[in-house]
């Protein structure tokens, strides 16, 4: 697996402090949690690779604010991550933020637990494709992706490993479509064909 970029805590946290008005604690309590030991795809990496999606989408505060959530917590159990996640993001910032604003973050981090957002549903969209956006880079960028998100699942023997993957594999290709907005430049048959490459590749291995 290529080694990932280097992402600076105090750039982030100093991104954090420009951009919302909340204490810098928060920020700090969540990098420390998107540095934890264990991973090696949720990571600082992916914090910034989404962050960066965002500015050149021109995202809106409340969208930024649920992908600093989005992963907050993170044990690889779905959906209880994504609930746990949520939960913290509605105690951080209640009595800090609009209630109406800490709601739409909950809901947003909410639906990265299945990424299918409503078509109506553009802030949601934007989220869900940012999460979902490492699918369509190159080969070789995906193949790390994905050596990345088998070092956090190195509890599982490779078969069952193989096989829960290949079954995620099919269950995202038999979607309609994986990606929801434009404004993240996604793309849908560069993403499908890595989905369809390494699925093959499971099935040959």
């Amino acid at each position: 697996m290529g080694d990932p970029p280097v992402v600076s805590e105090a750039d982030l946290l100093e991104r954090w402090q420009r951009r919302f008005a909340l204490p810098p604690a928060i920020g700090l309590d969540l990098l420390q949690r998107w540095d934890e030991p264990h991973r090696h795809y949720h990571g600082p990496a992916h914090l910034h690779h989404g962050l960066t999606l965002l500015d050149q989408a021109q995202a809106p505060h409340v969208v930024e604010l649920a992908w600093w959530f989005h992963d907050a917590v993170h044990s690889n159990r779905s959906p209880a991550d994504e609930q746990a996640s949520a939960a913290l993001a509605e105690q951080q910032l209640s009595g800090l933020v609009e209630d109406d604003q800490v709601a739409e973050v909950v809901r947003l981090v909410l639906l990265t637990s299945h990424h299918q957002p409503r078509p109506d549903d553009q802030p949601g969209a934007l989220l869900c494709d940012t999460d979902l956006h490492p699918l369509s880079l190159p080969w070789p960028d995906y193949t790390d992706q994905v050596a990345a998100l088998r070092a956090e699942r190195l509890d599982l023997d490779l078969e069952v490993w193989q096989r829960a993957r290949a079954a995620r594999l099919r269950q995202l290709l038999a979607r309609p479509t994986l990606f929801h907005s434009r404004g993240t430049g996604v793309g849908e048959a560069a993403a499908r064909a890595n989905l369809s490459r390494e699925l093959d590749e499971l099935a040959g291995s």
